[in-house]
């Protein structure tokens, strides 16, 4: 009787002779049957059957293993021969199914003794809510287990194989005498229903058997060898916590599972042979979609999610085989349900019905509990780890991890506890010892004590409440951009300001940063006092002692302000400006500052004037520039007495500036400029600066210069390059930003006297000047061009030379944004009619992606001297293949200009030392730029005055 069951039956009375037995018509049952004990008083002789596990009415599960053959039936007059199985029936001596439906040849007109409307009953279901009872009669066809093949649909399962993959023939396994009789029961069972069928197939793989949880047994097939060579199905699987976090809203849930899922799907029908499979007594091939093969769970998501598509996410979540329907309340539940019940016959699935929860307020799903908005780790898996034994072997602690792991979110510092466990994962590395036990027992007193996460009610709208301004506010969207994107949402915060940031101009760098990471985000921000938010307060700024080592690197510390209000000098002129500002016409005060002609005024004792010339000065950004340009740059937005001579006395200190700069003076004779250009980059000149380090397989610079406005492009050459690759480079430098200019300044260089340059530059009608020889004198602009950018290079790259390449867009922004003494004005101000935006100063750390904030970090960072040792000896940069110490004496090497308490030193250098005065000393230079006649030798005289060392540089005969 494991057929489907109508809602009709019919009874009538029959005679076995000599006795009347009473017969139930019944066309759901794919047997006939006949109780044991009436066979038995009845005298039938009946044989050995397969054995049949057979579902009754009522749920129960029968099992009949005898049948009697040809049994004479007479029902009102006519005569039949039947076989019935013997079965423990109650209610009727005999059923008739469709085997004996279908043996029929005529139609007969029976006349019916009783008939009666029998609701089937849905095992194992019970519910007090009498319109899910009604909905569970109407669609009880569901819960029959399915006997014929499914329907055809676009998703059934295909399994391709890599190019040339061989047959898979595994050789079968033994099996144990007592499965035999099982496998051959489940395969009996299949064939019946058409799943399987014999095979002739070049491919075979093994068969094994799975015990349930019920204690029956789960045939599968070993596909691992036809895995191997199958191309996996990249179909995106859903994650669990994805799921989950669709049921915030929902209060009411039912379960459902579907009977034998992946064999309710087929397998396309050219793919049948791969799926063969051999037993102990036979060989067979699936017709369904069956267990192990690598590419079946994504084909069974698809189908699941191509047949609900149109509830998804809205009341039904669909994992594999596992249905859950939710729901707001009861009234919409039952009607959620039916939309399901009405898609499951449509697509031929049938449901197991003792795996059904209905209309449940706490649903056990996917190894959580659901209830209410809220998800927690499933008891009886927390109560198995907490149950877990020591384990004696790495498999064992490799499934502890695994089962703990899953719940890992609701453990807070997981990996941190679990470190001690994981390190023993590593090759040869297992020993259970005291540190691994005591984590052990941590993770099952953290399971016990997980907390129970609230899930995201997308139907509400998710209210935000930070005091950290901006960066908390995007740092907050970036973090829950998953929840929000795609709905609106509110911003509370007790910063005023931030409330018109949709409807006010944005001014600065910092306004522009932050605004762009919430486009596209629907949201409004109100403003919420800070004396209405105390929770929050409480929490936000409650002091976390572990964590207080870090407080330093993320809360400013704006020590300039605290120095200020120590300031005796500050103070008085401040007190003075507010009092009375007639007296101080120069001065005013604005946030805290006093600002002198729109400075920030430094009192003479800050010591932040040494930190801001070497910002001014050091940096990247600033490039080692000289006096004038770096004054010009300081002025901008400081300002203190004698700021020019300190700036001064600061940059003749300069430890880079003295070892890559060489002395420049104003050239003898009559100064011959060539004409003024008209308009930018109408006439340029061009260089190239070679012999360089090897960077990146670059050696050679070459230098444009707008001869208007003293802007310059700069370029990487390799060695050796052609008039070609010149012209190339100068296209994607120049030409694309500027177009062809009228003409061109240059050396007598092979590259520039060549016939395809002067070619190439005639038909595009720009004209050539070219220097005289041995004159570079008519392109000095270019060679003092290819000076400055060799000293920038020099400051920054004199320890790591083959890194030049990648310093050559900071040169070039560098010299752009400087201003030039001739003009007043930088190259940029003159190109783009307004001053460059300046670069805001990174304050190390504040970005959380550690490349961002090494490469910010590297752009700012100031070059700092190296210690002094002791009152004589200096610790020297020497570069790696250096053969001296990097600890020297003083007195015995050469020293730069130095002042104050700035130490600098240069490398040890041989040669003849000649003492003029107690107070004069010469030393041979180390490098110069223009080497003198052989007979000659630089020196470098080093005179004392009052604490300040002065330099003085000589040629001298040698001998």
């Amino acid at each position: 009787m494991s057929g489907t069951q109508t809602a009709q039956t019919i009874r009538v009375v029959g005679r076995v002779e000599p006795h009347i037995v009473h017969v139930l018509v019944y066309g759901g049952s794919t047997l006939n049957f006949i109780q044991t004990q009436a066979a038995r008083k009845l005298g039938l002789q009946h044989s050995r059957s397969p054995t049949l596990r057979v579902i009754v009415g009522n749920g129960e599960e029968l099992v009949s293993n005898q049948v009697c053959k040809g049994v004479p039936l007479e029902i009102q007059g006519h005569r039949f021969e039947v076989d019935l199985y013997t079965i423990a029936l109650s209610g009727s001596n005999v059923v008739l199914g469709t085997p004996w439906l279908k043996t029929l040849g005529q139609k007969f007109s029976l006349r019916i003794v009783s008939s009666s409307s029998t609701p089937p009953q849905i095992p194992k279901i019970k519910h007090n809510n009498p319109n899910i009872n009604l909905l569970l009669t109407r669609y009880a066809p569901l819960f029959d287990k399915p006997t014929h093949l499914p329907p055809p649909r676009f998703t059934d399962h295909n399994i391709p194989l890599v190019p040339n993959a061989a047959p898979i023939n595994v050789r079968p396994y033994r099996y144990p005498h007592a499965q035999k009789l099982e496998i051959k029961l489940q395969v009996h069972k299949l064939l019946r229903n058409g799943w399987i069928q014999p095979s002739n197939s070049p491919f075979s793989s093994h068969v094994l058997l799975l015990k349930k949880k019920d204690g029956t047994w789960r045939m599968c097939v070993d596909y691992r060898a036809l895995n191997v060579v199958t191309i996996k199905d990249r179909f995106p699987l859903p994650t669990v916590d994805e799921l989950l976090d669709e049921l915030g809203s929902a209060r009411v849930f039912s379960k459902l599972d579907l009977t034998s899922g992946f064999n309710q799907i087929r397998l396309q029908p050219q793919d049948c042979l791969k799926a063969a499979f051999r037993t102990h007594d036979g060989h067979y091939e699936y017709k369904v979609m069956p267990f192990g093969l690598c590419n079946a769970p994504a084909t069974f998501q698809a189908t699941m999610n191509n047949i609900f598509r149109p509830l998804l996410r809205k009341i039904v979540i669909v994992f594999f085989d596992n249905i859950l329907v939710f729901s707001a309340n009861e009234e919409q539940h039952v009607e959620h349900l039916e939309h399901v019940f009405h898609l499951l016959p449509k697509h031929q699935l049938y449901l197991k019905a003792p795996k059904f929860f209905f209309s449940q307020s706490q649903i056990d799903n996917l190894g959580h509990v659901v209830a209410r908005g809220t998800v927690a780790p499933d008891p009886y898996k927390v109560q198995a780890i907490v149950d877990w034994p020591s384990p004696k072997n790495l498999k064992a602690l490799r499934w502890f991890l695994g089962l703990s792991g899953y719940y890992r979110k609701f453990i807070k510092g997981y990996a941190s506890i679990a470190l001690p466990l994981t390190a023993l994962l590593k090759k040869d590395a297992f020993q259970w010892n005291s540190t691994a036990q005591t984590a052990f027992d941590h993770l099952k007193q953290a399971m016990i004590d997980a907390p129970v996460f609230t899930l995201p009610d997308f139907d509400s709208h998710f209210a935000s409440t930070y005091v950290r301004e901006l960066h908390a506010i995007t740092s907050a969207v970036k973090r829950w951009r998953q929840y929000l994107l795609g709905h609106f949402f509110i911003i509370q915060t007790d910063h005023k300001s931030l409330k018109e940031l949709l409807t006010r101009v944005i001014q600065s760098l910092e306004q522009q940063h932050y605004l762009s990471k919430l486009l596209g985000c629907h949201y409004e921000i109100q403003y919420k006092p800070g004396n209405t938010n105390v929770v929050v307060d409480a929490l936000s700024r409650a002091l976390d002692l572990t964590n207080s080592s870090l407080l330093h690197l993320t809360v400013p510390q704006f020590l300039f302000l605290d120095e200020l209000l120590l300031d005796p000098l500050f103070l008085e002129l401040r007190d003075q400006c507010l009092i009375n500002p007639n007296s101080l016409p120069d001065y005013q005060v604005i946030d805290g500052l006093l600002l002198r002609h729109g400075r920030i005024w430094l009192s003479p004792t800050s010591h932040f004037k040494e930190l801001l010339l070497r910002e001014y000065h050091e940096t990247l950004v600033r490039g080692h520039a000289g006096l004038s340009k770096t004054m010009k740059r300081l002025l901008e937005n400081f300002y203190w007495d004698n700021m020019n001579k300190e700036a001064q006395t600061f940059i003749r200190q300069c430890v880079i500036c003295q070892q890559t700069k060489y002395s420049s003076h104003k050239p003898n004779g009559l100064l011959q400029p060539l004409p003024l250009p008209n308009n930018v980059w109408e006439d340029i000149s061009m260089d190239f600066v070679t012999g360089l380090p090897l960077s990146k397989g670059f050696t050679v610079i070459m230098v444009v210069v707008d001869r208007f406005s003293k802007g310059i492009h700069l370029g990487a050459l390799a060695t050796g390059f052609t008039a070609y690759k010149v012209a190339k480079l100068f296209v994607s430098m120049v030409c694309k930003l500027h177009g062809l200019p009228k003409s061109i300044v240059s050396d007598r260089d092979l590259v520039f006297i060549s016939r395809f340059w002067s070619d190439l530059l005639k038909f595009s009608g720009t004209l050539l000047r070219m220097s005289s020889l041995y004159h570079p004198q008519t392109d000095g602009q270019t060679e003092v061009m290819n000076r400055s950018v060799e000293q920038y290079l020099c400051a920054f790259v004199h320890e790591k030379p083959s890194q030049w390449y990648y310093l050559l867009p900071w040169a070039e922004y560098h010299y752009n944004t400087s201003i030039h003494t001739a003009s007043g004005l930088s190259p940029f101000q003159v190109m783009f009619c307004k001053p460059a935006p300046s670069i805001p100063a990174y304050i190390t750390g504040s970005s959380s992606i550690d490349a961002c904030d090494a490469v910010l970090t590297s752009r700012d960072e100031i070059l700092v001297l190296l210690p002094k040792i002791d009152l004589v000896a200096y610790k020297l940069a020497l570069p790696l293949h250096s053969k001296i110490h990097n600890v020297v004496h003083n007195l015995e090497d050469k020293v730069g200009f130095v002042g104050g308490d700035i130490d600098m030193t240069q490398p040890k250098t041989q040669g003849p030392t000649k003492t003029k005065t107690n107070d004069e000393v010469e030393m041979p230079r180390a490098k110069r730029e223009s080497k003198p006649p052989k007979r000659l030798e630089d020196y470098v005289t080093y005179l004392e005055a009052s604490g300040i060392i002065s330099q003085i540089w000589r040629r001298i005969e040698k001998g």
